[in-house]
């Protein structure tokens, strides 16, 4: 009866090793760093002071101003700027060199999959892309700022790619996902009840004893 026991405990430990590092273990893709559009750096390949963009991953098409930042030939920084002050920095990776599960595990954490950066204005290759909130203009000022973004654009410039931008932000609403992943959920709400089967396995040692 002891054994049984013990291997029942043996296994629970088993279990709750993989429910607490599993996630953690799983999750190896080396995210590089992006500037902030509050002090943006690499070549600035697009500016527009007003006008109608898309933002990846939303259905609506926004109003203000728009700065895109080429950090290197793997990483840009998009820098949308409305009239409220409340930018949106886009931060766009190349993907062409992660594998599916790569993408996968980026994705659990809100980045989001564009097949093809062709529809954004970009080079025809798979990109990843993740939002972030900025403040673009001091407390109370009305206009003026850092730029905005929308790579590819305003409805004003690259020969109307503007529109693609809406479309792609409307197909890719689906591949937004929650920014807390699966396994910290599965982890938080497992801890308690591996609490109470561990109280309730020693209590039979104690008896067993």
């Amino acid at each position: 009866m002891a054994k049984q026991v013990q291997k029942i405990v043996t296994s629970f430990l088993i279990i709750f090793f993989l429910l607490a590092f599993g996630s953690n273990l799983a999750f190896a893709v080396n995210v590089p760093d992006f500037p902030s559009c509050t002090n943006p750096q690499g070549a600035q390949t697009a500016s527009h002071s007003s006008g109608i963009h898309g933002i990846v991953g939303s259905f609506t098409t926004h109003s203000g101003s728009d700065s895109v930042f080429q950090v290197d030939s793997d990483r840009l920084i998009q820098c949308f700027c409305p009239e409220n002050g409340v930018g949106i920095q886009t931060n766009w990776w190349k993907a062409s060199s992660l594998s599916e599960d790569e993408i996968n595990q980026l994705k659990k954490i809100g980045w989001i999959f564009v097949p093809n950066g062709a529809l954004w204005g970009l080079t025809e290759d798979p990109f990843l892309a993740l939002n972030n909130d900025f403040a673009c203009k001091p407390s109370g000022e009305g206009g003026g700022g850092t730029g905005g973004s929308s790579v590819a654009g305003s409805s004003q410039s690259q020969g109307g790619v503007g529109g693609g931008t809406v479309l792609a932000a409307a197909t890719q609403l689906g591949e937004v996902l929650g920014l807390a992943s699966t396994g910290n959920n599965l982890l938080f709400y497992s801890l308690p009840v591996l609490g109470l089967v561990f109280l309730a396995l020693g209590l039979l040692l104690k008896k067993l004893k």
